[in-house]
């Protein structure tokens, strides 16, 4: 009895049924794109590069450079750029340090204010690693905006959310200075493949260090240098553990003589007169003044 029920057209009827695919679709999962890259992983001078590359891109921009080398006053800033259509600048200062709060703003504006950019500054940029979204952050962003605006200077703030944002139509910056995977996990497959086969990050550092290597071997090959006079060592020294690399900072003090009715001045250095150099003018402490500079200085070895 049970058999015959299996047959009938009913039967037949909600089996077809069953196997019918279903009418409704289910949504596919979301893959989101990462939305803020990790500007912390990056070396404080590639932060300050990566800042630099941004700001030469800017449309009003027509000449931008970074701002001073390593001992140098910097006037509170690390980058300047020169506006097209005026003599006004855009000033920016990097600032890849954690917890970044309400007196490191303060300070920061506080630095420039106190150097020599002001009188001809139109904005002054703030690049930071972390988001400055916070209440306290974000309030004491604004104090420090009115203090600029006094001063006829926008402040302008470039976090890691702005910067982000800006990224997103730069994928070969992206790639130079976090690699292709981020390339893709920032910006998509499709922007990735646009590359090709250029070089990103780790295909740059892998590069380098096969020349390392490769050098190396050729060097130490054509001038093995002479045995290494310690018991039980039969190699010879490398090439670069044989020099010591100079790095030597001299300061040095410069005199200068302004001669009335001309306009260009004779500098003297380290303090020593030339002969033919009037002793009263030089004793004449408005016609002599002094200025201090360092230079590295090449040794050879």
């Amino acid at each position: 009895m049970e058999d015959n029920c299996l047959n009938t057209p009913d039967t037949e009827y909600t089996t077809t049924w069953l196997e019918t695919p279903p009418t409704s679709q289910v949504n596919p999962p979301v893959e989101t794109k990462e939305q803020i890259l990790p500007f912390g992983e990056l070396k404080w001078e590639n932060f300050e590069r990566l800042c630099y590359r941004l700001a030469r891109l800017e449309a009003e921009v027509e000449h931008c450079q970074l701002y001073g080398i390593p001992g140098q006053r910097q006037e509170g800033i690390d980058i300047y750029a020169k506006l097209k259509m005026n003599s006004n600048y855009i000033v920016y200062q990097c600032k890849r340090e954690d917890s970044f709060g309400p007196s490191k703003i303060k300070s920061a504006v506080s630095k420039f204010l106190e150097g020599k950019w002001v009188d001809k500054t139109k904005a002054f940029v703030l690049c930071t690693k972390e988001s400055l979204e916070s209440t306290d952050r974000a309030d004491e962003i604004e104090t420090q905006r009115s203090i600029l605006r006094d001063k006829g200077i926008a402040f302008v703030i470039w976090d890691c959310v702005q910067l982000s944002t800006k990224l997103k139509g730069h994928h070969n910056i992206v790639d130079d200075f976090f690699g292709r995977s981020w390339v893709e996990a920032f910006l998509g497959k499709d922007e990735a493949d646009k590359l090709g086969n250029r070089l990103d990050i780790q295909k740059v550092v892998e590069f380098r260090k096969l020349c390392i290597r490769f050098y190396r071997h050729v060097f130490n090959s054509h001038d093995p240098g002479l045995p290494i006079a310690i018991p039980g060592e039969t190699n010879s020294l490398p090439l670069e553990d044989r020099y010591v690399i100079p790095d030597i900072t001299e300061w040095r003090n410069i005199n200068i003589l302004h001669s009335s009715g001309i306009d260009q001045a004779k500098p003297i250095f380290d303090d020593r007169i030339k002969e033919n150099v009037d002793d009263s003018a030089v004793k004449d402490s408005k016609q002599l003044t002094t200025s201090k500079i360092h230079q590295k200085q090449s040794i050879e070895v």
